[in-house]
């Protein structure tokens, strides 16, 4: 069973040989099925006076995607995955570089949608796991640049430099890294 919302009619219950059109409940009630939307621009609107933007929920999206450093790189492991809610993006990614060749050492690039042009729309990384990087590391972090599909990786190293803006080769031959994180995208 599978409903369609129109906003003029209320909810349509197609059938092979009968249309039914009926109110949704006003207090309570289940409903069962699929629920879709006549057009792309309808969704659920959330009733926020407050709200200075648009308060209508009408993207919903899970995918997959591919992490990549770019240039002649091969890969043991390449995943990537998305949940995409509204303009919020949120993302996983496992990648094993099995030979770096001539990718970039400090980015993954290629995330599903682009990140916003505005501020605070970086969201945030949370790197959960890390092996064989081609530099000592104590503690690796990633930013994520506006305007872009690029995370850009960055550390501080055991030798007491500190933390430093991209100090140098984060990834190389053998290097894996599990992360993920949230943006809000462009659209």
């Amino acid at each position: 069973m599978s409903m369609v919302i129109d906003g003029t009619n209320g909810v349509t219950f197609p059938n092979t040989t009968v249309q039914t059109v009926a109110a949704l409940p006003l207090t309570g009630g289940q409903l069962s099925g699929n629920l879709t939307f006549a057009t792309g621009t309808n969704g659920i609107i959330f009733n926020n006076s407050s709200a200075l933007t648009n308060s209508t929920l009408n993207d919903y999206e899970t995918g997959t995607w591919t992490p990549t450093v770019g240039g002649t790189a091969t890969y043991t492991i390449q995943n990537g995955t998305y949940t995409k809610i509204g303009n919020r993006v949120y993302f996983s990614l496992d990648v094993q570089i099995n030979s770096i060749g001539s990718g970039s050492t400090t980015s993954i690039t290629n995330l599903p949608f682009t990140i916003a042009n505005v501020a605070g729309a970086g969201g945030g990384v949370s790197v959960g796991y890390y092996v064989s990087l081609a530099s000592s590391i104590t503690t690796l972090y990633a930013n994520l640049n506006t305007n872009t599909t690029q995370i850009v990786f960055g550390y501080s190293s055991s030798n007491g430099t500190g933390q430093s803006a991209y100090p140098g080769a984060v990834f190389g031959n053998s290097a894996r890294i599990i992360c993920n994180g949230h943006y809000q995208a462009t659209f």
